[in-house]
């Protein structure tokens, strides 16, 4: 966004100032008492591999990718379910391929839902498939719920996830690897924990109510103190 503005307005991109959205971390937070009640609820099975998206069903949201790369996945893992929410004009499509699949009891279509925290915290890994995304709530509140992100590396997914340290990216369309990242991440616990956490630490130095708050006062500080300044120590005379 920085440098589309640059382009359109002429102004340096060093002279534009960034300051990202904050996720409300009293909100979204690990809660394994919200985590066991919803997969209760869901019907998930404690080592039951659970893989979430939040957002719209349109399709730039891409969601067709993450069900063809579950397709891919199946083939090699069988106690998994995937979990939809979110409602718009791809819902037949994708429930089409589903079915075509024999998924009917392993994909579920919760439509939009204002449980989004409890859904999230019974996830075990998050996916993000977009074709193009500017900075995505939904991501920055599944880093700050401590669950491991995989998204597509298109718009401002790479700013946020830092590939192979606080999530994982891959390309726009590819259902094969993103395929492989959720083998991985299902058979890796403790690289799931490890994602987790740092995706947590992420969120809280860079991502939350706090820093983005933070980032306002000084960007205003620093205008308040330029706008106070002698006109001559100003134009550097």
């Amino acid at each position: 966004m920085r440098d589309l503005h640059a382009r359109r307005t002429g102004f340096e991109p060093a002279k534009i100032t960034v300051i990202h959205n904050g996720v409300d971390r009293q909100r979204f937070f690990p809660d394994p008492a919200a985590r066991a009640g919803m997969r209760r609820e869901l019907g998930l099975s404690d080592d039951e591999f659970c893989i979430g998206c939040v957002g719209n069903l349109f399709p730039v949201k891409g969601h067709i990718t993450a069900l063809q790369a579950i397709e891919q996945f199946a083939a090699q893992h069988n106690n998994w379910r995937l979990l939809l929410a979110g409602e718009g004009p791809e819902r037949a499509r994708l429930e089409t391929f589903a079915g075509a699949q024999g998924w009917k009891d392993r994909v579920s279509f919760l439509g939009t839902s204002h449980r989004v925290p409890e859904l999230l915290n019974a996830m075990d890994v998050y996916v993000l498939p977009s074709i193009a995304e500017g900075i995505s709530n939904s991501l920055l509140e599944a880093m700050a719920t401590g669950i491991p992100v995989v998204a597509t590396a298109t718009g401002g997914n790479p700013e946020v996830v830092v590939d192979g340290e606080s999530g994982l990216l891959f390309p726009i369309g590819d259902a094969q690897q993103l395929s492989r990242h959720l083998l991985l991440l299902s058979d890796q616990s403790q690289r799931r924990r490890e994602l987790a956490q740092r995706a947590l630490v992420r969120v809280r130095e860079e991502f939350s109510i706090e820093s983005m708050v933070g980032k306002y006062a000084q960007l205003y500080e620093s205008v308040g103190r330029r706008s106070s300044m002698p006109v001559e120590a100003a134009a550097g005379v």
